[in-house]
């Protein structure tokens, strides 16, 4: 009975190295089978620009069996201050995903009417040389890399009276209070402090009925309770 034991505890000593083989066997083909063969970037709005892949080339022929080298990506893609986040995922059995969420202007910011733009998200972060020439403009003596709450505020609400105006929005912040330029001849003033809907809703009313008797205001002062309106 000792020797049937003795026979049955050989055997499963032999099979357990065997096993181990098998793993390490199949983890060797897995690293070896499961690399990125290709890099694909998205944004929200298609195909990411070339050069952020251009970035990172150093990721084909990399394994996709090992953790993602994510903190080394973003590193690489700083450089871009338009990308507010990204994150990467696996295809198996050889692409790599980037998906790439980019930053979306609300506006732009400038020392100077006529001078270089920068574009601004709705987070008050700065980037980049503003390429759409309709953006609402908010003109700051020294625009910095992010704006302060109440100068986000501000572009938002040039953002608000842009649908009212033909042309570019400008604003000026003093304080608290932002004058904005409307179109050829309207000056708007709004105490940003005030929330939104304390006086978007006088705004349109007195636009709207500027534009059936054609004839828009020459000032409408938004910061008091009642909108004084001047012609």
């Amino acid at each position: 009975m000792n020797v049937n034991k003795s026979h049955a505890t050989h055997k499963k000593s032999r099979k357990k190295p065997l096993f181990i083989s098998v793993i390490f066997l199949s983890v060797i083909l897995s690293i070896q089978l499961f690399r990125a063969r290709e890099v694909e970037c998205y944004t929200q709005f298609g195909l990411c620009p070339p050069d952020y892949v251009g970035q990172l080339t150093w990721l084909v022929g990399r394994t996709l069996i090992q953790p993602l080298p994510v903190s080394k990506i973003r590193n690489d893609l700083k450089k871009f201050p338009e990308i507010k986040n990204l994150n990467v995922y696996r295809r198996l059995p050889s692409t790599l995903v980037l998906a790439v969420n980019l930053r979306r202007p609300i506006g732009a910011v400038s020392s100077s009417v006529l001078g270089e733009a920068t574009s601004v998200d709705d987070e008050g972060w700065t980037y980049g040389e503003a390429t759409v020439s309709g953006l609402p403009l908010l003109v700051l003596s020294s625009p910095p890399g992010q704006l302060s709450p109440l100068e986000t505020q501000a572009l938002k609400a040039l953002s608000i009276l842009s649908p009212y105006s033909p042309s570019r929005v400008v604003g000026f912040l003093k304080s608290s209070i932002l004058e904005a330029h409307v179109g050829a001849s309207t000056k708007v003033l709004i105490d940003i402090a005030r929330p939104v809907d304390s006086w978007q809703p006088a705004l349109q009313k007195i636009f709207d009925r500027g534009r059936i008797k054609s004839d828009l205001p020459a000032i409408i002062d938004l910061r008091f309770l009642d909108p004084v309106v001047s012609y």
